[in-house]
């Protein structure tokens, strides 16, 4: 796949694409997600290294629920939306916070098929 902006309109479009896969091949995804959600992230999308080295950088926890999240949504075919200010030219990223302000959940059923229901809105700002 073919990288693509940090943005509202690339996240559409990767969700478009990955949305098309078999669900074994949304697993698979889900998988990378979690087992690297820094590799994955510049595996799909345009980031500068500054961009890398900060998402690098922050918690363990806040990976853990980034990924966490981001593989559920994915491999539930649910929307993600981003909601990202412009760069700003910025010395360092002590004050950008990445959050998420919705969250998705896994659904137990009754023939052990995934399942999984909400919306992932990621907040990124500075």
């Amino acid at each position: 796949m073919k990288k693509l902006p940090l943005s509202q309109a690339g996240f559409e479009c990767l969700q478009n694409q990955l949305y098309q896969l078999s669900s074994l091949e949304l697993q698979i995804q889900s998988n990378e997600i979690t087992a690297n959600f820094s590799l994955w992230m510049d595996k799909h999308f345009e980031l500068t290294k500054q961009q890398i080295d900060h998402l690098k950088s922050l918690p363990a926890e806040v990976i853990n629920e980034l990924s966490s999240q981001t593989a559920i949504a994915i491999q539930g075919r649910l929307k993600v939306s981003l909601i990202k200010q412009e760069v700003k030219p910025i010395n360092s990223y002590d004050s950008k916070y990445i959050k998420t302000t919705s969250q998705v959940q896994v659904l137990v059923t009754d023939d052990d098929e995934f399942e999984a229901e909400g919306e992932l809105v990621i907040h990124i700002g500075y």
